[in-house]
């Protein structure tokens, strides 16, 4: 087989050789156009797939967001309706307590209501579930160089009442009475006014809420995750209403000192 195609190009002319050669060249030349513009055209439709792919992966984050978004808006509503409710219960006990004309009742209904403030408030502002906040009425004292924890919420320890106090000049608490100006902290480990205490749980309470409470005092709401503007608004509806109580509180307490002493002045009377 080999003599024959050797006969068979001996046989022919030298313009036969430069007509096939030019004739494969072409063909190679057709056969690699093709090949390449079948693998351009399988690398677009590819990239088409991918680019497809992306754009619904994109939209899919987009939704998801979305989501996202508006179950927390859901959540925050829910919130501050709950918050408008429990409000308007505590008005309609401080009515109740305004018109009260027993100062004994009118001094022990105020510090029950107080207390049930702050057990609610711990739990308002609070958006998803199984977290836990806690919160803390603070009164400073006559000289006004500490404020001393009076009432306290659920999830504080029971022996922190009248015994836990912070220096009104070194704390976070003491700079809100001082300046008479609200606190949102997100993380209070990295705030230069605040100072842990040795047995405070500085693993769940990271984030910390001050409101001001007139002249007297401070109102501290400690959450375990930074707390949004509708909590530190509904913290200050629920210092106005301790505020209130408060008042009605001293009022109750001064008709108590003024019957004593008329009883005194009295007693004194019959004596002479």
């Amino acid at each position: 087989m080999g003599d024959v195609i050797k006969e068979l190009v001996h046989q022919l002319y030298p313009w036969h050789i430069h007509a096939i050669g030019g004739i494969m060249v072409v063909a190679l030349g057709v056969f690699f156009w093709f090949t390449f513009w079948g693998v351009h055209k399988y690398t677009n439709a590819f990239a088409q797939i991918l680019g497809r792919d992306e754009r619904i992966q994109k939209l899919q984050e987009t939704i998801e967001r979305s989501k996202e978004n508006m179950e927390n808006r859901t959540l925050v509503a829910n919130q501050v309706t709950k918050a408008l409710f429990n409000v308007k219960s505590f008005l309609d006990t401080l009515n109740f307590i305004r018109m009260e004309e027993n100062p004994d009742t009118k001094t022990i209904e105020s510090f029950r209501l107080i207390q049930r403030i702050l057990d609610q408030l711990s739990n308002d502002v609070k958006v998803k579930g199984g977290a836990q906040h806690r919160c803390g009425m603070w009164i400073a004292s006559d000289d006004q160089k500490e404020l001393r924890l009076h009432f306290i919420s659920f999830g504080f320890p029971r022996h922190y009442r009248g015994n836990r106090t912070l220096q009104v000049h070194d704390s976070a608490a003491g700079k809100t009475f001082v300046k008479k100006q609200k606190q949102n902290i997100p993380d209070v480990r990295v705030d230069k006014d605040w100072r842990p205490s040795p047995d405070t749980d500085v693993v769940r309470y990271k984030s910390l809420i001050c409101i001001p409470l007139g002249e007297f005092g401070v109102l501290t709401i400690d959450g375990e995750e930074p707390m949004s503007e509708e909590c530190e608004l509904i913290g200050e509806v629920y210092g106005a209403l301790i505020e209130a109580a408060v008042v009605e509180h001293d009022r109750g307490y001064s008709q108590i000192e003024f019957q004593k002493l008329m009883a005194l002045f009295e007693k004194d009377e019959e004596v002479g």
